[in-house]
């Protein structure tokens, strides 16, 4: 069970650098379809992996305008609850071409062991000081 916790937490580390790619297809891997994101514009259900393109790809545009350099996660905290489920929770912050940060949030997936990969099924975003211990 240890070494499933470990690669669950390796999940949101993997994301990011994904992410930072900003090309919206590179993050197709790591959703469950269909998938569920909640954030403060409110929730979107991404039930094709063409609906994960179309809703991140402006995302990725305004951060290229602002100069995205990349994102890091810290504080990651993960939990298996069981062989086929497990929810992680961290805190992201993306830094621009100066090191400047541009954003930090909270993020807190429920993920779903999809063919021997762990994949984001839920997808919550949120304030970062309420990133989940387990």
């Amino acid at each position: 069970m240890s070494e499933d916790k470990a690669g669950v937490a390796g999940v949101l580390h993997a994301y990011a650098k994904a992410y930072d790619t900003l090309d919206p297809e590179a993050l197709i891997p790591f959703y469950h379809e269909p998938c569920l994101l909640i954030a403060p514009p409110g929730v979107f259900v991404l039930a094709t992996h063409a609906d994960i393109t179309r809703l991140f790809a402006p995302f990725m545009l305004n951060l290229k305008a602002r100069g995205y350099r990349g994102s890091a996660y810290r504080e990651v905290q993960a939990k298996v609850l069981n062989e086929s489920t497990a929810m992680i929770s961290g805190v992201c912050t993306r830094s621009g071409a100066g090191g400047e940060p541009l954003e930090r949030f909270g993020q807190t997936c429920t993920l779903r062991l999809n063919k021997d990969r762990w994949c984001i099924a839920v997808n919550a975003i949120h304030e970062p000081e309420t990133a989940l211990k387990f």
